[in-house]
């Protein structure tokens, strides 16, 4: 699935997490809050919106990987118990052994991702909050 609609460009799942929060970290960095006009203001939000979806995103998988890794992990010392010295079932068991490993590290991918793109996000929503402000307290009483 693809997500645009926003200056981080189309987003395609699966991506590269460090990529993408350069990416975040670029945008939001260009963006200037104390001159931002209204329509800059509603990109802002745009962006924000989409930069929380791609985060809740990414919990929820880490979550489900986090389930998966618990049930594999549950798994090995059982094929363990059951190991009879067979090349298959050896083969089996290096394989879990190796989705174990690799789960390990998508976890930890993902959380990275979300430990800096949701830093870059509590910026980005503290810049609109100061924008939202600044442009409430320009406009005239009528």
């Amino acid at each position: 699935m693809a997500a645009n609609n926003s200056d981080l460009g189309p987003i395609m799942l699966p991506i590269n997490a460090r990529k993408l929060v350069d990416r975040m970290d670029e945008v939001t960095s260009s963006l200037d809050f104390q001159s931002m006009t209204q329509p800059q203001l509603e990109k802002a939000k745009q962006n924000s919106a989409l930069i929380e979806r791609i985060l809740n995103n990414a919990n929820t998988s880490m979550n489900r990987l986090n389930v998966i890794l618990s049930r594999m992990e549950t798994q090995l010392p059982i094929m363990n118990a059951r190991f009879n010295g067979t090349i298959e079932m050896a083969v089996e068991r290096r394989k879990l052994e190796r989705n174990i490993e690799a789960t390990k590290d998508r976890l930890e991918d993902r959380s990275w991702f979300i430990k800096n793109g949701g830093e870059i996000w509590s910026r980005l929503k503290a810049g609109i909050g100061f924008a939202e402000s600044r442009l409430q307290n320009e406009r005239p009483d009528t």
